[in-house]
Order: C-alpha cells, then sequence, then structure tokens
C-alpha cells in the first residue's frame, strides 16, 4: 500500500481522505501494539529461582496479547479493502502575465499578418513557425 501511495504521490495524485485515516490507525495500531509486545517479551525473558523457571505468566500475557493483535490485524485488514488510494486532480489552469516591457514592433505586426493568412489559406494543411518566442 505505501509503494501505491509513493507512486500516486510522484505522479502528482491526490490521496484519498479515508485511506490517509485508515494508514494513520495503522501507523498507530503497530507503534502501541509493537510497545506492548516488547515490554511483555523483556518480562517473559526473566525466570525465577536462578534461570531455572520461565516466567509462565509472562509468557501467557504475551500469547495472548499476540492474538489480541492478530484479531486487530484482520479488522483493520478488512476496513482496509481499498481498489485505489488516489485520484487525480483537476490540474490548475496555467496563467501566462504578459511581461512589462512588451512593445509592439512592426516586424512582430508584419509576422502575424502572414501566419493569420496562412491559417486562412484552404490550400495549406501545415504551418511550421519557427524561432525564438518573442523574436
Amino acid at each position: 500500500m505505501l509503494l501505491d501511495v509513493d507512486a500516486a504521490q510522484k505522479n502528482g495524485e491526490t490521496i484519498y481522505p479515508d485511506f490517509k485515516n485508515w494508514l494513520m490507525k495503522v501507523d498507530d495500531m503497530i507503534i502501541s501494539e509493537l510497545s506492548k509486545v516488547k515490554g511483555l517479551e523483556d518480562e517473559a525473558k526473566n525466570k525465577f529461582f536462578i534461570g531455572l523457571c520461565p516466567n509462565v505468566k509472562a509468557c501467557y500475557q504475551l500469547r495472548k496479547k499476540t492474538e489480541d493483535g492478530a484479531s486487530s490485524v484482520d479488522e483493520l485488514l478488512q476496513q482496509g479493502g481499498f481498489d485505489k488510494v488516489s485520484y487525480r486532480d483537476v490540474p490548475q489552469p496555467i496563467v501566462v502575465v504578459p511581461t512589462k516591457d512588451f512593445k509592439d514592433f512592426n516586424s512582430r505586426k508584419l509576422m502575424f499578418n502572414k501566419i493569420m493568412e496562412a491559417v486562412k489559406d484552404p490550400n495549406l494543411n501545415i504551418i511550421g513557425v519557427y524561432g525564438m518566442p518573442g523574436v
């Protein structure tokens, strides 16, 4: 899922808000469950009677916690049945602001008129315009 999110963001797509909320729930669950299980693991490693007897209560609590965590993961996976994680946004319009120093020269008028005549000519199929812009 994270690979899909990365690919969508690279393509400039917007992530669905429901999917973002689901991802945050998953992240929160991972962090909280990991800290709880880590604490129980440390407790289960402690032994009694000079290291001869395992801590049975801590092992039992660890097993129960992992079972509960597995059911929580199942619920989140069922909620996360997303077909798509993103959508294409409507592109923002490009605003072209003419430069302040624009001057209308006769040579530009002449070239513009030639292009307009070529556009109106029914015998021409292709019109090529080349050169630097604004020249």
